[in-house]
Order: structure tokens, then sequence, then C-alpha cells
């Protein structure tokens, strides 16, 4: 019930997805930081279970031996 605390946090999700080109995570957390600095959270605990699932699925990604390879072909490069 933080929103400060909520916004960082989504913020450093938001951030570390980006890095790794996790869109999807990364999409779920920008509606939580956007929602969180609108003063919105009534959707945050629904935002955060796809957040955790986003992660997981993320998780299950790259800690694949070849997920770069993986990343690359369905990206097309």
């Amino acid at each position: 019930k933080d929103i400060e605390q909520i916004v960082v946090l989504a913020h450093t999700i938001k951030g570390s997805a980006a890095t790794i080109s996790a869109n999807l995570l990364m999409n779920e957390a920008l509606k939580l930081e956007t929602n969180g600095r609108n003063g919105k959270i009534e959707d945050a605990g629904e935002i955060l279970e796809d957040i955790i699932a986003e992660y997981e699925k993320t998780i299950s990604f790259v800690s694949q031996a070849d997920w770069v390879q993986k990343a690359r072909k369905q990206c097309g490069v």
C-alpha cells in the first residue's frame, strides 16, 4: 500500500526487463509504475500477478543454455 515503494519497484523491474528485451514483463511493470504515479493502486494486486506470471516465463526462458540464440531467432536477428 506504499505507493512510492510500488513505483520504485515497478520502475526497477521495468528497467531490468528492458535490458534483456523481456517486453511483456516490461509492459506490465510500466503499467504498474504508471498507475502508481497516478495514485491508482486499486488494480495493483492484479497487475502484480501478471508481473509474477511474466517473470516466471522470463526466468524459465533465460534459464535455457541457448536462450540468447533462441531470442535472436524469435526477433529475426
